[in-house]
């Protein structure tokens, strides 16, 4: 593009303190658009554009686009224009992390020091880090080595302390410009690093709920480990403090509590070091320094279990299940078992075989503990169902099957669903009523009989006529 330009006055423009002469001008290029600006007429930058503005018509098929591109001289490094009486030294304004924070032991981040010149004129930065073993850092401002942005007078080192030390420190900087050097300092905070995790071992890695754990882990820390633990009170355990091994492993036993879920899971350890630095955490630290997930070992799920089996008639504890007489009507009973789980019931089923309705005999009947169906109490862990008795079931004993559900969907065992019921024509108590008072019956008339016997061999004995041997 060929820009044709025309001089339009004159005027000055304020950089790096100094007031500088430039033209400003207007002009036009060939091929369509315009441009404004300004260049410095005088001295070693005569000729330097000061700002300039263009903008240009592009012709596209869906019509004209119009590009405009605005630039301005913001600050001039070569040559300097600040003589030694102009220039102003450099002032420190703030030492930083990029990162906000560095550790000790092996934390990695980037020194910045944030640097103050009117004249736009420092040629280096220094940091003493001898404090913690890093000697003078040289840190730059044109992009590299961590720095963000060229010029911004935020001068960027990348730092790497492998040292221990931790805590506050004041930091000497130098701070040289073109003709003059200050040396001041700041204060940065670098942190103690906290225990690591560094491998976890469970024995043995499948276990159920209420099993005994072995647990050994190795912990890292310059500082030296003073304690290791591992709190499970919330899941209704307890908190176990590991001990050190003379391997340098901490180990320790554990209870795995009823409230911690079936699968795989994980423990999380609180570690703290001499310095007081605490880490509570479920990761290992791996060689690169990454955390990575921990081992895990693995909860066998058991399904809930079933205890107290009851019958009611009415609110009253029966032995058996009273079966009508043909011909009088069904009588009704209500079956209750206790169902416990850790995880929670999701539902409570029965195969009552002949109890349930007819042609219902091998579905599953959902039991309540909601208080209806004769259900006594809600909540309490008791599910009920109701049966009712007809005249044309046989009578004796029989099975039925109960499982409960639990909310990981994981049935009662197959070994401790199976309940045996009595069936009977008379109901138990009247069975041991009759027995006692036929046995006293029996027991009056063997008297009896045994009375009249006795009385009737008395009576023979005394008519009997003796005869006389004296002969």
């Amino acid at each position: 593009l060929v820009l044709h330009v025309e001089a339009m006055s004159f005027s000055t423009v304020n950089l790096d303190g100094h007031s500088l002469p430039i033209t400003i001008w207007n002009g036009f290029f060939d091929e369509g658009g315009s441009a404004t600006g300004s260049v410095i007429n005088e001295g070693i930058l005569a000729g330097l554009i000061a700002n300039v503005t263009r903008q240009v018509e592009i012709q596209l098929d869906e019509g004209n686009l119009t590009f405009t591109e605005t630039q301005a001289l913001e600050r001039i490094l070569s040559p300097s224009i600040v003589t030694e009486a102009e220039n102003t030294p450099p002032t420190l304004e703030e030492i930083r992390f990029q990162e906000g924070s560095l550790n000790a032991e092996g934390g990695e981040a980037h020194i910045e020091v944030i640097v103050s010149d009117p004249d736009w004129n420092v040629k280096s930065v220094q940091v003493d880090l001898s404090i913690i073993g890093l000697g003078t850092v040289v840190l730059n401002d044109v992009g590299s080595d961590g720095d963000d942005t060229v010029h911004d007078d935020i001068w960027t080192a990348h730092i790497h302390h492998l040292g221990i030390q931790h805590g506050e420190f004041d930091l000497n900087v130098t701070i040289s410009d073109g003709w003059s050097t200050i040396i001041d300092k700041d204060t940065v905070t670098i942190d103690n690093l906290a225990p690591r995790l560094k491998s976890v071992d469970y024995e043995p890695q499948v276990v159920r709920r209420g099993d005994s754990m072995d647990v050994t882990i190795e912990v890292e820390d310059l500082h030296g480990v003073i304690s290791a633990s591992i709190d499970l009170q919330s899941s209704g355990g307890d908190l176990t403090n590991l001990v050190q091994d003379t391997d340098g492993k901490w180990s320790g036993s554990i209870v795995v509590p009823s409230g911690m879920s079936p699968g795989l899971n994980r423990l999380t350890f609180t570690l703290v070091d001499e310095e007081g630095a605490i880490r509570i955490t479920d990761f290992i630290t791996g060689f690169s320094g990454n955390s990575e997930t921990a081992p895990q070992f693995t909860i066998l799920n058991e399904g809930p279990i079933l205890s107290d089996l009851i019958i009611l008639r009415g609110i009253e504890v029966v032995d058996v299940l009273l079966v009508p007489d043909v011909g009088e009507d069904s009588v009704e009973h209500t079956i209750s078992i206790h169902v416990t789980d850790p995880d929670g019931i999701s539902a409570v089923q029965a195969r009552l075989g002949t109890l349930a309705a007819i042609g219902e005999g091998n579905d599953w009947t959902r039991l309540v503990d909601d208080g209806t169906n004769g259900d006594l109490v809600a909540g309490d862990g008791n599910y009920t169902v109701t049966v009712m008795t007809r005249s044309t079931m046989p009578t004796g004993t029989m099975d039925i099957e109960i499982r409960g559900i639990d909310n990981f969907l994981e049935p009662t065992s197959g070994d401790d669903r199976i309940f045996t019921v009595t069936l009977s024509e008379t109901d138990s108590e009247m069975v041991g009523g009759w027995t006692v008072q036929t046995g006293i019956l029996v027991m009056i008339a063997v008297i009896a009989l045994l009375t009249i016997g006795a009385v009737g061999v008395f009576v023979s004995l005394r008519g009997a006529e003796f005869g006389d041997d004296s002969q």
